[in-house]
C-alpha cells in the first residue's frame, strides 16, 4: 500500500499565497487538503493552487470546528480540554485523513494512487456558481480553488468498496528544454513554449520543473496547458518577495484522467513592471496509466467504469450538501 501522506494545502490566502509554493503540499506523493467553511465556500484563510486534490470543512464565517484541546494555558481554552474554534487547513486536513481511513477500513487493498483516485470520482462540488470550476478534458469538474471538490465520506467509502486496483505506475519526461528566453517586462502578453508528447497515458499528475532566474519571482504568471486545453495556473502575479525559481517543481492533478498525447503549452508572463527576468530552462515529467490495458482508453479499469457511471455512464447525484 506505501504510505499515505495529507497536508494542509496552507492559511496564507490574506498574502496572496498559492499552495504551488509549498514544496511538500506541492509532491504528488501527498494529498493536498484545502478549506471549506459551513456554508461551502472558501475559508478567508484557504490558499489555491493546481495541487490541490479535494476541500474539507473548517473554520470560517463565524463558525469554528470543535475537537479535543491541551489543557491549561498552551490550548485553545485555558480552562477546559475542548475547544469550539480550532481552524486553519491544519483542522480540515485530518478530517481529510479520517475520511481516508474509512476508506481503508473498506478496503484495505487501496494503495496511495487509489486513494486519490477515489477521492476524485467521489468528491462532491461545493460552491458550484463559483467560477473557479472547469471540467477538464475527461470530464472531471475542477476547480482551482478546491480541486475536485469536499470529501464525501460515505460516497468515498462506497466507491472504495469495490474499487479495483489502477494500472502500474507509467512516468515520462521532456525536456529540459533550454530556451534562455528574456521574459518581457510590465505585459499582458503571453510567452509560449510547446512540447509535443507522444507517450499515451491517462493522466494522473503533472510535475512541471523551472529555472527562471528574476529579481522578483512573484511577478510572474505561469500556466501549464494541456492538449485538451485545460489550464494549471501554477503561479500567479502578487505582492511577494524571494528571487529565482531554481528548478523548481511545480505540480499540478488538474489533468487527472486526461489523455496526455498532444501539444502541451508551457505560458510565461510578467505583468508587474520594474525587474526583468530569464526562462533557463524547462521539463514536465507526466505520471498516469498505460491506456491499453482498458479498452475505453480512459484509464479505468471496466470494474471501476461500472462502478463509478454504471452501464450508462452517467455519474450519481450527490444528495449531500453542505
Amino acid at each position: 500500500m506505501g504510505n499515505l501522506i495529507t497536508w494542509a494545502a496552507g492559511n496564507g490566502l490574506g498574502s496572496d499565497d498559492n499552495s504551488n509554493y509549498d514544496g511538500y503540499a506541492n509532491s504528488r506523493f501527498t494529498i493536498a487538503v484545502t478549506a471549506i467553511n459551513h456554508y461551502g465556500e472558501q475559508s478567508y484563510y484557504a490558499e489555491p493552487g493546481a495541487n490541490i486534490l479535494v476541500a474539507a470543512h473548517s473554520n470560517g464565517a463565524g463558525e469554528g470546528i470543535t475537537t479535543t484541546d491541551i489543557t491549561g494555558t498552551g490550548g485553545y481554552n485555558s480552562s477546559g480540554n475542548v475547544t469550539h474554534t480550532f481552524g486553519g487547513t491544519s483542522s480540515a486536513t485530518p478530517l481529510a485523513a479520517g475520511v481516508i481511513a474509512l476508506m481503508l477500513d473498506a478496503n484495505e487493498n487501496l494503495t496511495w494512487r487509489d486513494v486519490q483516485h477515489v477521492l476524485v470520482n467521489s468528491a462532491r462540488m461545493n460552491d458550484a456558481s463559483d467560477s473557479s470550476w472547469e471540467v477538464n478534458g475527461a470530464g472531471h469538474d475542477v476547480s482551482h480553488k478546491y480541486g475536485f471538490g469536499v470529501v464525501d465520506a460515505g460516497a468515498a467509502v462506497s466507491v472504495a468498496e469495490n474499487w479495483v486496483e489502477v494500472g502500474e505506475e507509467l512516468n515520462a519526461t521532456y525536456g529540459p528544454y533550454s530556451p534562455s528566453f528574456d521574459i518581457p517586462d510590465d505585459t499582458s502578453s503571453w510567452s509560449e513554449f510547446t512540447a509535443v508528447v507522444t507517450d499515451e497515458y491517462s493522466l494522473e499528475s503533472v510535475d512541471l520543473v523551472v529555472d527562471i532566474s528574476h529579481q522578483s519571482r512573484a511577478d510572474l504568471d505561469i500556466v501549464l496547458v494541456s492538449p485538451s486545453g485545460t489550464e494549471s495556473w501554477l503561479a500567479e502575479s502578487r505582492n511577494g518577495w524571494g528571487s529565482d525559481y531554481s528548478d523548481w517543481m511545480f505540480s499540478t492533478v488538474q489533468h487527472w484522467d486526461e489523455s496526455s498525447l498532444g501539444t502541451w503549452t508551457l505560458k510565461v508572463r510578467d505583468p508587474e513592471s520594474g525587474t526583468n527576468g530569464t526562462l533557463n530552462s524547462w521539463e514536465m515529467i507526466l505520471h498516469g496509466v498505460d491506456v491499453d490495458y482498458d479498452h475505453d482508453d480512459d484509464g479505468l479499469t471496466d470494474e471501476n467504469e461500472t462502478l463509478l457511471y454504471g452501464t450508462d455512464r452517467t455519474m450519481p447525484t450527490a444528495t449531500t450538501t453542505d
